[in-house]
């Protein structure tokens, strides 16, 4: 090769590598840009994922609070129930006042006579 198509084809090959330079540093910046975002998104999703987990034991939790609570609740529901029922019947109750157990008291007594003089009664004497 003469020096003249050597330095023609060493020109034409030189300028070759540089647009290919080129382009492998734009490929290069943009593989650069995508493995940081692919890294970013890993990063993300192991966050998220532990997230979830810890999002999964929290609501465990809670259910078995949230059941305790109930049970408790139910218990004392049970406990006004009977505890209206209760108010219910003292309400409901004869009052009674202190003339009306002293008349008692006395009928009582007038009764427990009589049923003593009948006991004594002789129908034949």
């Amino acid at each position: 090769m003469h020096e003249e198509q050597q330095s023609h084809v060493l020109a034409s090959v030189s300028q070759r590598l540089s647009a290919a330079e080129l382009e492998e540093g734009e490929i290069n910046k943009e593989f650069q840009l995508c493995q940081q975002q692919f890294e970013s998104i890993k990063a993300k999703e192991a966050q998220l994922k532990k997230e979830l987990k810890d999002l999964g034991i929290k609501r465990k939790e809670m259910e078995a609070q949230l059941l305790a609570h109930e049970n408790e609740l139910s218990k004392r529901q049970a406990n006004v129930s009977r505890l209206k029922e209760e108010v219910s019947t003292i309400q409901n109750a004869a009052v009674q006042s202190d003339a009306d157990i002293e008349n008692l008291e006395q009928m009582k007594n007038l009764l427990e006579a009589l049923q003593k003089e009948l006991a004594d009664f002789k129908l034949f004497p």
